[in-house]
């Protein structure tokens, strides 16, 4: 028995880790097809016909079929505030029984979505765009994506078992990457928000040009041009989209679901009936916020709560790029506090030699400024409505 299932995990890893290089190539593939239609339509002014739904098709390829590479590689997101005080033993246990939930959800989402992509085979089904690609491609991507993810926790499983079973506990090391240099990273920000404000490009467009970007100066400034390196930072860029991407489908998910069983209307009316006035609930709000960033991403905690909240905050008589402002400020408060404070992290890998207990001492400042920007929001509306009036209207 132990033969067959060290043969099977190593054919399933194999193919882990060949469906994550794919994925990491079709990252890349997809950045560098949204910066050529960006190019075609603006220089040569060519319409641009197949490039925004191919590079769609490649980033759900991605999303779906490189989750069990970052699976395997534990770059899935983890919240260890309550995970880190157990034994070793008893994280060993939390995350089998974490892992055979997760297993068993892929296997159902996997066991709908097969019959979809064969029903889509069947009928010869097309996309309503020019370029009319069968659907049946992107429909694959969902149930084999799954279906790999499925074993990979079955490997994993099994391989907590085993380790539970000899006692044999390891623990890795974080590892957090370094920043670039100051220069390049301007350039990157200059590139992007030139495209997007000179109206070369939409938001997502320019999100390929800033990795195409950061690919051009990673090969010239710091001379990183090796397949091995460069394989590297693809791989890294899947681990961060792949997983950054399963949030936002599970919370776009999670807020039609909400909406469809009235969950966030319901939820809204509830909160406008609690008697403490509208200020007491943009309180609260501000407090849950704050609480949200310190443990998950600024974007997973947008798409998240932004559905619960928007409904409440109109029905306070709140302005939502007012709103909106405050939730920014809040999120960015929770990037430099514990326990998760990405940015806490980033600094502390600048600077290896200074304390972490120093670190934290010099977010002080930060922290008491941005507290005092929402109360002057607060107080002075117009201070966030202003410059949006004036553009915008």
């Amino acid at each position: 028995m132990k033969w067959f299932f060290s043969i099977a995990a190593k054919i399933i890893n194999v193919l882990t880790y060949l469906t994550g290089w794919i994925a990491a190539l079709s990252l890349v593939a997809a950045a560098f097809i949204v910066t050529e239609g960006v190019i075609v339509r603006k220089v040569f002014g060519v319409s641009t016909i197949w490039q925004i739904e191919a590079s769609v098709f490649l980033l759900i390829f991605v999303v779906f079929t490189g989750a069990a590479f970052v699976q395997k590689n534990e770059g899935h997101l983890n919240v260890d505030l309550v995970v880190i005080h157990l034994s070793p033993r008893t994280r060993q246990l939390t995350f089998i029984v974490v892992s055979i939930i997760s297993c068993l959800l892929c296997a159902l989402l996997a066991w709908y979505a097969w019959p979809m992509w064969w029903e889509a085979v069947v009928k010869n089904e097309h996309s309503e765009s020019l370029w009319g690609p069968p659907l049946w491609i992107p429909y694959l991507f969902l149930p084999l994506g799954m279906t790999a993810l499925f074993l990979q926790y079955i490997v994993q499983i099994f391989e907590k078992i085993s380790i539970l079973r000899k006692g044999a506990l390891s623990e890795k090391k974080e590892r957090f990457a370094s920043l670039l240099k100051v220069l390049p990273f301007v350039l990157i920000i200059i590139g992007i928000m030139g495209s997007l404000y000179g109206g070369w490009a939409t938001p997502s467009e320019a999100g390929g040009l800033g990795s195409v970007l950061s690919l051009f100066f990673v090969m010239t400034i710091y001379k990183i041009y090796r397949p091995r390196p460069l394989w590297r930072i693809f791989v890294k860029a899947l681990n961060e989209s792949s997983m950054i991407l399963m949030i936002m489908a599970g919370a776009l998910l999670f807020a039609y679901v909400s909406s469809d069983l009235y969950a966030t209307q319901a939820l809204g009316e509830l909160i406008l009936k609690i008697p403490i006035g509208k200020w007491g609930i943009i309180v609260l709000i501000n407090i849950l916020l704050l609480v949200l960033g310190c443990f998950i991403p600024p974007a997973a905690v947008i798409l998240m709560v932004a559905p619960l909240l928007l409904p409440i905050i109109k029905g306070l008589g709140f302005d939502p790029i007012w709103f909106a402002v405050i939730m920014t400020v809040n999120l960015e408060i929770g990037l430099v506090t514990p326990p998760v404070g990405l940015n806490l992290y980033i600094v502390k890998n600048i600077a290896p030699d200074v304390p972490m207990s120093h670190v934290l001492l010099g977010v002080i400042p930060f922290v008491i400024i941005e507290g005092i920007v929402i109360a002057c929001v607060c107080i002075w509306p117009q201070l966030a409505l202003w410059l949006p009036n004036k553009m915008i209207g």
